[in-house]
């Protein structure tokens, strides 16, 4: 008779444990996201907080420029592929090398890239302030200027802003940036280069470029109307930068 309650008593407590295992894996399912999103909030430093906020559209916008021919919303463009790719070298007239459209073509994708970039930084330092007030920070923000570089291998957001935080004490965070891996700056000067071939001559030979750099890839795409659409890839990441040239056009049927 012990032996028939021992054995009732065993089953008892193991149902109970696993009741309460039960109970645990549920309330740790339902829980923990929280307490995850609540952590990475938390450690998320001013720094970490804005690079996250504005990386992803000025990464988008870079690729759209590099596809477009160094600007957002082309004006005097060539329709490829269903792309809009604007012409960084054109004349309308026969036989006559193309005349530059973009002499600072670099500076003109930085620009393009830092006035789409501005009201977005605006609206992450603002949602910086309300996320940091909700936690009991008092936040003072000061406004500064919005910069967009392209350098060697990387593109660079750098925003002049000023974040003070109180709680327990005071921080004090100055200058704020995004970086990203990338060519643009490499490509950008290449296209320049194939630019002043076409100004000079009316054309350029890719094969010299691809001698010269191995990881490059140069491709020249006549159109009917003697259009060029030039497409430069690096081999090693597969960014992109495209633009389009009518230098030395020929009438029809010659």
């Amino acid at each position: 008779m012990a032996l028939k309650y021992n054995k009732r008593g065993q089953v008892t407590i193991f149902i109970i444990i696993a009741v309460v295992v039960i109970a645990f894996i549920a309330l740790a399912y339902f829980v923990y996201p929280k307490i995850k999103t609540s952590f990475e909030t938390d450690t998320k430093n001013p720094q970490a907080f804005i690079e996250a906020c504005v990386k992803d559209e000025l990464k988008e916008n870079v690729e759209l420029i590099s596809l477009q021919g160094g600007s957002l919303e082309p004006e005097h463009y060539f329709l490829y592929m269903g792309d809009k790719i604007e012409y960084s070298c054109y004349t309308n007239e026969y036989y006559k090398t193309c005349i530059v459209q973009q002499p600072m073509l670099k500076q003109h994708i930085e620009k393009e890239l830092q006035n789409p970039i501005t009201p977005q930084v605006e609206a992450c330092f603002n949602s910086l302030k309300s996320n940091y007030e909700e936690k009991g920070h008092d936040v003072i923000i000061k406004p500064g200027e919005v910069k967009i570089e392209l350098l060697p291998k990387k593109i660079i957001g750098t925003f002049d802003y000023e974040v003070t935080l109180t709680k327990d004490g005071t921080e004090k965070y100055k200058e704020f940036n995004v970086i990203l891996n990338n060519n643009l700056y490499e490509l950008v000067s290449i296209a320049n280069s194939i630019i002043e071939w076409e100004t000079t001559y009316g054309d350029s030979d890719p094969a010299i470029y691809m001698t010269y750099y191995k990881d490059l890839k140069v491709e020249k795409k006549i159109q009917q109307d003697s259009t060029t659409i030039y497409i430069l890839t690096n081999r090693d990441n597969g960014g992109k930068f495209q633009f389009a040239s009518r230098s030395v056009a020929y009438p029809p049927g010659i």
